[in-house]
């Protein structure tokens, strides 16, 4: 299996787990909604302070909720080349990636171009007719 099936592979399956998990809390909260994004404080230290609830419920209690996916796809490590970046690929994980660089690092900058394509803060490539996406309102009716 390729780099790319691989990536289908773990984008397929978390997707279905994160719809499942969405379902869920829609059940468990009369009030809610999936993807809120925030703002956090100066001391985070995520890029750009933003950060993203899974699901976040509101009314009286309001909490973020998390997913944690039950399954994940394992594979032995695999060698990738994209351009001139050649990377060892050793977990594949959606919702948490982690990357260790030899030498010197990036500079913050470097994200930026994923960061509005994949985080997407302000929500331009979101499909908000997907049925997980419709909000509950926070505010009494």
């Amino acid at each position: 299996m390729d780099f790319e099936d691989l990536m289908e592979l773990s984008r397929d399956s978390y997707v279905s787990q994160f719809a499942s998990f969405i379902e869920k809390q829609q059940a468990l909260h009369d009030k809610g909604s999936a993807e809120v994004k925030f703002q956090l404080s100066d001391q985070s230290g995520l890029y750009r302070r933003l950060y993203c609830a899974d699901y976040a419920s509101g009314g009286e209690g309001g909490q973020i909720v998390e997913m944690t996916p039950d399954e994940e796809v394992s594979f032995d490590p695999i060698s990738v080349s994209l351009g001139e970046l050649e990377m060892t690929v050793q977990r594949l994980n959606w919702h948490d990636v982690t990357l260790t660089l030899e030498g010197e690092a990036l500079p913050p900058d470097a994200f930026a171009e994923w960061f509005e394509t994949w985080f997407d803060p302000e929500d331009v490539n979101t499909d908000w007719d997907f049925e997980i996406f419709q909000p509950r309102p926070f505010a009494a009716a």
